[in-house]
């Protein structure tokens, strides 16, 4: 028998009546441990144009029978502190947070939590509450003696874990909200309560990691609601694909993302595709291939993913290549010698083609490469009639076949990096000088016998979860560095980034990258004009000449680490008869993270490839 509304709410308990179960000791320590994750990612909201919802957050905790604030951040200087390392600012906050009993009949907060016990217990979410501070007389004024005059509205919404209230999130903003607005932070709160609730709840099964549960809170994507998961097997694939149905609320469109396909390469190494697909598919018969760079794993492609697919309608795949995760490393984990950027463009590449040909049949590629991931799309096409020299590189799809265009993005043609490094030119110089002589090829013969040997590879994922895991405060101090030293600014490459971006790159992009790729990028710097093969035979810029494929070339203007004339150089030797250059306003990999240039980019590149093949637009 179906419940009768009117039968539920009389027997439905006051709200004083309403018991709040407290959090055990165990738990408690671990909520503690993680809850600069809630305001870091609360505090980093946006609107769908891209102004940030909030100015502050808080959490509060419920602990002893009290409600006390133990966590804050600010839009402007995220704070995270460990141990004693509290800066002094948050230190004066927390001492003016005293603990308010949950019997406190002022206690807005608990109130807020008694409801969402209720409507938790009935299989709904907790409501979001909005208020003007000037014109709602419901916040105890303990609380609202803590509040600066630019915390004129705040939003809230109560957290559970495994049905267990475990407090309240706040974030504190200056301005009033449009409609619009409401309905946005409504249901990105909702979705950071969901994500909690289920993140801690897994963690607390697994192993209570707090900095690998504040990672995932800090990667949820709170713009999209996620309302079922699957899992499904795939002939030859190890591992079974997890897929993912969601709706996002920012391009008001549903879409399922499969990770990973995992695809065997060469010398016991695999790549792995991630898969968006859009709810409404275009008509173009196209699949987008989305390849990282140097030094970056298939998540610096998100956005660029996701704007394609949602937004335009195209099938999209984002790459790792070997390396790149622990999927894509031999069973062993043995790396032996490492590899090159040979192995990238003939074997790996290829790889990720014959698979996307053979399961879309009939459909054309459209391959978008970031830096290195550009260069390897463009040197395998232009280099291609140079394969069979080589018995390892045989049966490799024809590019002129299967791929429609490609669009390169900060893609050099050669390196010429342009650091700011105390006697860098200098240096560069003398490379320079000695480039083509044979101390160079000692040199590089002494870097491969010496250095490869014991270390293959350099992983910055590794080395930036080994610091911030010993000292969390590291965080906040790598951002400052990161931010400040001009060479990682340059490298980064993007003015408007936050605190969580920063770390999202630091955690989650960054990854391993071998020795010899790195000796070729550096002979590459100090052989003016060229970048060759590791053994030299092929020269790849030079091989640019034979490239007939469409290519769009996207530069970035306060690029320092692939500088406009070192794309410039080669996009002349391309003799396709359609090519275009487009320039944007950013740095290195800003161009593929600054929300408004990935929405220009998309839309850019969407005309261009209608008018390259003279595709109908339809118009509504």
């Amino acid at each position: 028998m179906e419940g009768n509304t009117q039968s539920d709410q009389f027997f439905t308990p006051n709200l004083e009546e309403v018991y709040l179960p407290l959090m055990g000791p165990d738990l408690l320590k671990f909520i503690r441990g993680i809850c600069t994750a809630f305001v870091i990612k609360t505090v980093s909201l946006k609107f769908s144009d891209d102004q940030s919802c909030f100015e502050y957050a808080a959490f509060e905790v419920l602990a002893d029978e009290h409600l006390k604030i133990i966590s804050s951040a600010s839009k402007d200087q995220l704070k995270e502190y460990v141990g004693t390392d509290v800066p002094e600012d948050i230190k004066s906050f927390i001492a003016k947070t005293v603990p308010i009993s949950i019997y406190d009949k002022k206690n807005f907060s608990a109130v807020m939590l008694k409801k969402a016990t209720l409507e938790v217990e009935s299989g709904r979410k907790p409501e979001v509450e909005i208020i003007s501070i000037a014109e709602d007389d419901r916040i105890h004024p303990r609380l609202r003696d803590l509040l600066s005059p630019d915390m004129n509205f705040v939003c809230s919404v109560p957290l559970f874990v495994n049905e267990y209230p475990i407090g309240v999130l706040w974030g504190m903003r200056k301005n009033r909200l449009e409609q619009t607005q409401k309905k946005e932070i409504a249901w990105q709160l909702e979705s950071i309560h969901e994500a909690i609730n289920n993140i801690v709840a897994q963690e607390l099964e697994r192993g209570r990691d707090t900095y690998f549960t504040k990672r995932l809170i800090e990667k949820v994507d709170a713009t999209s609601q996620i309302y079922r998961r699957f899992y499904t097997t795939l002939a030859k694939q190890p591992l079974p694909i997890k897929s993912t149905i969601a709706h996002s609320y920012t391009f008001e469109k549903s879409y399922r993302l499969d990770t990973s396909f995992i695809i065997p390469t060469s010398n016991g190494f695999n790549i792995s595709l991630k898969h968006y697909i859009p709810e409404e598919e275009n008509d173009h018969n196209k699949v987008l291939l989305m390849i990282p760079g140097f030094f970056c794993n298939r998540s610096l492609m998100d956005r660029m993913a996701m704007e394609m697919c949602l937004r335009h309608g195209y099938k999209c795949y984002s790459l790792d290549m070997r390396g790149r995760s622990k999927y894509t490393l031999p069973d062993s984990g043995y790396v032996g010698g490492g590899w090159t950027i040979d192995d990238y463009i003939w074997q790996d590449y290829p790889a990720a083609l014959r698979w996307i040909i053979n399961r879309h049949p009939g459909q054309k590629i459209v391959v978008y490469g970031h830096s290195m991931g550009g260069m390897i799309a463009k040197f395998y096409a232009s280099a291609y009639h140079q394969a069979g020299r080589f018995a390892e590189y045989s049966s490799l799809p024809d590019p002129y076949k299967y791929i429609d265009a490609i669009i390169t993005i900060t893609s050099p043609s050669y390196v010429d990096l342009k650091a700011q490094i105390p006697f860098f030119e200098v240096l560069k110089s003398f490379g320079r000088f000695i480039g083509t002589s044979p101390l160079a090829d000692s040199m590089y013969q002494m870097i491969s016998m010496g250095i490869i040997s014991p270390f293959a590879t350099v992983d910055l994922n590794h080395f930036f979860n080994f610091i911030n895991n010993v000292f969390s405060s590291a965080r906040i101090f790598s951002f400052n560095v990161g931010t400040s030293v001009p060479t990682v600014k340059d490298f980064i490459g993007y003015d408007q980034i936050t605190s969580p971006e920063w770390y999202f790159f630091m955690e989650n992009v960054f990854c391993e990258e071998a020795i010899k790729v790195i000796v070729q990028f550096a002979r590459s710097l100090l052989n003016r004009n060229a970048f060759t093969s590791y053994d030299g035979k092929i020269d790849y810029t030079a091989e640019q000449a034979n490239l007939h494929i469409p290519l769009m070339s996207i530069i970035g203007t306060k690029d320092t680490i692939a500088p406009p004339e070192t794309i410039e150089y080669g996009f002349e030797f391309v003799k396709s008869a359609k090519k275009k250059k487009l320039e944007y306003d950013q740095g290195h990999l800003g161009i593929v993270f600054h929300p408004e240039t990935v929405r220009l980019i998309g839309k850019e590149t969407k005309t261009w490839l209608q008018q390259v093949y003279e595709t109908p637009v339809v118009t509504n």
